[in-house]
This record gives structure tokens, C-alpha cells and sequence, in this order.
């Protein structure tokens, strides 16, 4: 049996501890709401809208700031509540362990980090080249544009087994090209009816953010968002309509959300501080996928004052989830673990990171995991607000992309280069629109900087002899496609 005095002492700190966490949650959401409020006053002010005694000019205007205002205060209040409610909880549970810890042995289980392989997120690592035909299989791409309907505006938005998928930006075709860049079919739905889409970024009604394609099920899902709803628009790849699917209310920040094929029956997708899946067919959220200690360490958004005096507030980026063999690995802004998330539902710790980023100033973590063959590639991203302004040209927190070797333990920064293509160097990294299969990603080549290269000598073999088929003003670029070994 436990020592009943030793329990009772660890659980009465705990509980001093978990309380003093949540007032300082509570006043960190005080201190976003307001600094909301204040971005919405200065900018008020600077138009003119309102004078020296506080007073709006025009009557609409004075409508919108106190509705505004009205709902600002509601949502803290009910961020209040919510975490009243949390510490609540937290007592019950309390409780709770201390009758199960009298009553029984210490056969509880859980999940340790202890002995996974640490990142430093204050270290400098040195920098290593990385020959990418030695860890990878590489081939390259050229989607055919020989018939006019299959050209296109943009990037590969998804890619299948056998399949690339393209979403034209100018006039919102969806496009299906083989692997090996030959044209498969086509459809355009764009407009503004029921079983339409439109373009143009996450404030336009019903603009495509994301593309997939299950190509055993023959079904293409475009995720539709804007601020008044998000839905999932679901066609075959010949452009039959087959339903829409509404995507559950719990998308706060829509815009920094991902999703992707889960399984057969669900997706899955990130919401601010957690992950989720939810099915295809209806919408239905399935099952939420709780980050341990996500709720105390993660960072939804970072607020300060800038040079100027003006209140700053940014949300860290979404990029929080990333294929990998037979699952996802997971990860959350200011969360020291990354996880494995496998098709049994069963979470498990793969890295650690360290300090916590809610300890740094300015706030640093790991905002990018990508596990693919023999190594671990992730990103390191510092919010600092130079980073985000446009009088700020030189960064003074760059991102910084390292390279774990699995085998040997080592970690470096990385320095990847092509034998094909002299003078470049690429990082590797798990954005959301180059991975889309287990230890596959893809580069986009940009058809100038070829010809350029050309033009000196500075390609060979395949490379070289697909960009001398190439002409600079009608083709578009070339997609390189990397197989870990």
C-alpha cells in the first residue's frame, strides 16, 4: 500500500499548483479579449470614428463597437466559467485519486516520456549536408499542358496512389493528372449554389481551402470555409455531386485548421488545442483526440505591445499534424511531446523538446514533425512580431530546420542538396501540401530558375533532360517527387 501521508501531501500540492495555472489561464485570456478590443479602438480612432470624448460619430459604427464589445465580454466570461468549471473538475478528480490510491496498488499506468530522444529548442546545432538521392528515391514531374482545359493556376493541392490532384486558383477547376503527369479528367463547379464552390481565401463564402481525394472510394472532398459556416463539398473525380458535409462547430480558428483521411469512415483535423476526427458522411464529430498537458502548455496566441504602443496578438501556425507509417504524428504549439497517433487510436510520445515555450521570451517550439525513413525533420519557429511585419525585411528569428538521425541519435541543422541540380539547397519539412503519403513528399521546381540553371550548366541527368523539353513561357514548373528509403 501507498503511504497515505505521502499522498495526501503530493495531491494537496498538486492542487495549489493546477489552481495557480488556471488563474494564470483565465488572465492570459483576459489579456487576448482586451487586447482584441483595443486593436478594434485604435483602429476606430485612426479613422476618425471616434473623438477625444470617446464619442462614435456614426450611429452604425457605435452599433458594431458595442456588439463588439458585448461579445468580447461574453466570451471571456464564458472562458471564466469554463475554466471554474475545469478547477471544479480538478477536485472531483482529486478526490477521486486519493480514495483509488488508499484502495490500491500502484499499478497505474502511464505515459512516459523518459527516455525518448530530446530537443533543445535554445540550441544552435551545427550544420551537416544531406546528399537527398542517398536517403531517397527522387524522380521529377511535369503535369501536361498540352490540352488547354488542364491549365492551370497554382500548385498540386493532393496526391494518391495513383493520382495528382490540382485545384486551378484562377478558374476553379478541379484537375486529376497520373503520376506520370498525364491529364485523367477534369470538372468545375464554381459558384455560389448549393452544390457549387468559389475561391479566394478563407473570407470569401464557400472558398476552397483544402483538397483531398480517397481514390478507392472514388470521392473528392473540397473543405469549403469562411467565416459564416465550413462545410465539405463531396464529388467523384468525374464531377458528380454527391453530397455536402457540415463540419462540426468547433473550428474557432477555421483558417489554421488541416484535415485529412483518417480512415475509411472519418477525418481528421486540428482544432486550436486538440485534435478530432469526425465522419465523412455526415459531419458527426467521432472522437476527440486530447493532447496530454495541452490545456496548461499549449499556445493559442501570443500578445504584446509593439515599438509604435499598439497591442500585437498573432495565432501560432497550423500546421500540427503530418502522415507517417500507418497513422499521424501530432504535435501542438508550446507542447514538449510530439505524438504518434496510430489507426488503433492509441497515442504514443516519439520526441520531447525543451524548455517549455511558455517559459521563453520570446515564446520558440516546434511547429513542424516529419518522421520519414531513417530520419526526423522538424522546424523551429520563434513568434515574434518583426517576423510578421512588413517594415521588418531581415528576421531577426529565422526558422531554423533540423534533422535527427535515428540510427546514431545526432542532430544537426540541415543542409540538403541535389547532385542534379548544383547551387540549390532545400529543407525538408511536413507543410501541409507536400506530404500526402507515407515517406512521400514533393518540391515544386520553378521552371525559370531551371532554365537559368540550364543556361550554366548546372543540372544533369533526368532533371536536365526534362527541363531542355521545356519552354519557360507556357509550361509550368517541375514537381520533384522524394521517396524516403
Amino acid at each position: 500500500m501507498v503511504d497515505q501521508n505521502i499522498i495526501f501531501y503530493l495531491c494537496i500540492n498538486f492542487l495549489s499548483v493546477r489552481i495557480i495555472i488556471e488563474l494564470e489561464l483565465m488572465e492570459e485570456e483576459m489579456v487576448v479579449c482586451f487586447s482584441i478590443l483595443n486593436v478594434r479602438f485604435f483602429k476606430l480612432l485612426e479613422k476618425g470614428h471616434i473623438n477625444c470624448s470617446n464619442t462614435i460619430r456614426d450611429e452604425s459604427r457605435q452599433s458594431n463597437f458595442q456588439t463588439s464589445y458585448r461579445i468580447l465580454n461574453a466570451r471571456y466570461c464564458g472562458h471564466l466559467k469554463i475554466k471554474i468549471m475545469k478547477i471544479k473538475t480538478n477536485l472531483y478528480l482529486l478526490i477521486l485519486t486519493i480514495i483509488v490510491a488508499g484502495c490500491s496498488s500502484n499499478n497505474q499506468s502511464s505515459e512516459s516520456t523518459e527516455g525518448l530522444p530530446v530537443i533543445d529548442l535554445r540550441k544552435n546545432y551545427p550544420e551537416k549536408e544531406i546528399i537527398l538521392t542517398d536517403i531517397a528515391k527522387v524522380t521529377y514531374v511535369h503535369l501536361s499542358t498540352e490540352k488547354d482545359e488542364y491549365l492551370y493556376t497554382g500548385t498540386i493541392d493532393y496526391v494518391s496512389e495513383n493520382t495528382i490532384v490540382v485545384g486551378d486558383g484562377s478558374s476553379g477547376s478541379i484537375l486529376f493528372f497520373t503520376k506520370d503527369g498525364a491529364p485523367k479528367s477534369r470538372f468545375n463547379h464554381y459558384g455560389a449554389g448549393p452544390q457549387e464552390y468559389s475561391t479566394g481565401g478563407w473570407s470569401f463564402y464557400k472558398s476552397v481551402l483544402d483538397i483531398l481525394y480517397d481514390e478507392k472510394e472514388d470521392e473528392v472532398y473540397l473543405f469549403c470555409g469562411s467565416f459564416f459556416n465550413q462545410i465539405i463539398q463531396v464529388y467523384s473525380s468525374s464531377g458528380k455531386y454527391l453530397r455536402t458535409v457540415n463540419c462540426p462547430p468547433i473550428l474557432e480558428y477555421f483558417y489554421t485548421c488541416r484535415f485529412d483521411i483518417f480512415d475509411n469512415q472519418s477525418f481528421i483535423m486540428n482544432s486550436v488545442d486538440s485534435f478530432f476526427l469526425f465522419s465523412k458522411a455526415t459531419g458527426e464529430v467521432l472522437e476527440n483526440v486530447k493532447i496530454p498537458n495541452s490545456e496548461v502548455n499549449s499556445i493559442t496566441s501570443v500578445n504584446a505591445f509593439l515599438p509604435d504602443g499598439k497591442p500585437w496578438s498573432m495565432a501560432p501556425r497550423g500546421w500540427r499534424m503530418a502522415k507517417s507509417t500507418d497513422g499521424f504524428n501530432l504535435f501542438l504549439p508550446g507542447i514538449d511531446t510530439v505524438y504518434y497517433f496510430d489507426k488503433n487510436k492509441k497515442l504514443t510520445p516519439v520526441l520531447c523538446t525543451t524548455p517549455l515555450a511558455r517559459d521563453l521570451e520570446p515564446r520558440i517550439f516546434l511547429d513542424n514533425f516529419l518522421n520519414a525513413g531513417n530520419y526526423q525533420f522538424m522546424r523551429i519557429y520563434t513568434m515574434h512580431y518583426s517576423n510578421y511585419r512588413e517594415n521588418y525585411p531581415e528576421r531577426p528569428y529565422p526558422d531554423r530546420h533540423y534533422v535527427r538521425d535515428k540510427k546514431t541519435g545526432e542532430v544537426f541543422r540541415q543542409k540538403i542538396v541535389l547532385p542534379d541540380y548544383k547551387g540549390k539547397e532545400f529543407f525538408i519539412s511536413a507543410y501541409p501540401l507536400t506530404v500526402f503519403q507515407e515517406n512521400i513528399m514533393h518540391f515544386e521546381l520553378d521552371l525559370m530558375e531551371l532554365k537559368d540553371a540550364y543556361r550554366e550548366n548546372r543540372l544533369s541527368g533526368k532533371l536536365k533532360e526534362l527541363v531542355a523539353t521545356l519552354n519557360e513561357d507556357e509550361d509550368n514548373n517541375v514537381f520533384m517527387f522524394v521517396e524516403f528509403k
